[in-house]
């Protein structure tokens, strides 16, 4: 994805995150960004990375309790974040906000 600003910052010292010119750039950016994350299942991820205050028009991606891993050896238990206990299946859930 080729992302070009046409507004040179001296030092990076203006910042244009909430410039309307930039809206359109900033979340394709943005949604770049969110997308790497999920794909290297980046452990700072959640769904406050997707509702940032220039982001009013963004939704929640991510609120799972638990995380599941594919079948690459590399972690042979999933783990449910509430409990520990290793999971059963697959757990599906109605997605609300928890905050």
């Amino acid at each position: 994805m080729n992302f070009t600003i046409a507004v040179m910052t001296p030092n990076e010292m203006h910042n244009l995150i909430d410039d309307i010119r930039f809206a359109d750039v900033r979340s394709k950016m943005h949604d770049a960004l969110l997308d790497y994350m999920d794909k290297i299942r980046d452990p700072f991820r959640s769904y406050q990375w997707s509702l940032r205050p220039w982001r009013k028009d963004a939704l929640p991606r991510w609120m799972g309790a638990f995380r599941p891993r594919p079948q690459d050896g590399y972690s042979p238990v999933v783990r449910d974040y509430d409990t520990g206990l290793p999971t059963q299946g697959v757990k599906v859930e109605e997605k609300k906000q928890k905050f």
